[in-house]
């Protein structure tokens, strides 16, 4: 099987750095936000989460502004994410069947690169692909159309697997597969084909 892989949050457990990240440039502006509450809006994106925080908590700031912010903190803790474990056993298991992995996400490729390098991922994946390619942020289904068009992917031997709905949607606009990762056991609302908690549960076998 071949499988696209989104990064943050279905890779790496990016989740705890962000929000710290969130937490600590929005308490400069004497805000306390709840952690349950700002991980419901960074499921759908950092841009989301920013724009619904700005307004609730009418912040005069703009989106750019506050990325720049969050890159320069980030930077400070970028190594602090750390893997899901079962994802890279199911990484190397794909492999010693023959399968390919891929990695598409809208993450500068040299953050990713990094981390991939200093948790001795760096060769499970055949091809890391993102915005800086050029290619219109998910849920355009852009980045997977390229994939597959460009190593003649078969659509039915290959699935994509994220943890937001927009993962979902681009992978269903490519024609493919798509499982829903969901770690919290939220039972979240989706089109995926799969929902999992836990990647134990694609580790036996990889046909879904």
């Amino acid at each position: 099987m071949n499988i696209i892989w989104d990064f943050g949050g279905t890779l790496f457990d990016t989740f705890p750095v962000t929000i710290k990240v969130f937490r600590e440039i929005f308490h400069n502006y004497g805000i306390n936000l709840d952690e349950d509450y700002l991980k419901k809006l960074l499921k759908k994106s950092r841009e989301f989460a920013f724009e619904n925080i700005k307004e609730d908590f009418d912040i005069k700031i703009n989106f750019n502004d506050f990325m720049n912010e969050y890159n320069s903190i980030e930077s400070k803790y970028s190594f602090d994410q750390k893997p899901y474990i079962d994802a890279v056993n199911l990484c190397k298991l794909n492999l010693e069947k023959k399968g390919l992995n891929f990695i598409f996400s809208h993450r500068k490729k040299s953050k990713i690169i990094k981390l991939l390098e200093k948790n001795c991922m760096n060769d499970l994946f055949k091809d890391i692909l993102t915005v800086e390619n050029g290619l219109k942020r998910k849920p355009s289904s852009d980045g997977i159309l390229f994939i597959l068009e460009k190593y003649k992917l078969s659509r039915k031997d290959t699935f994509s697997i994220g943890d937001r709905e927009i993962d979902i949607c681009a992978s269903h606009e490519a024609g493919i597969r798509a499982i829903l990762f969901d770690p919290d056991r939220k039972n979240l609302k989706t089109e995926a084909d799969i929902t999992i908690n836990d990647y134990k549960e694609l580790v036996p076998n990889l046909i879904i």
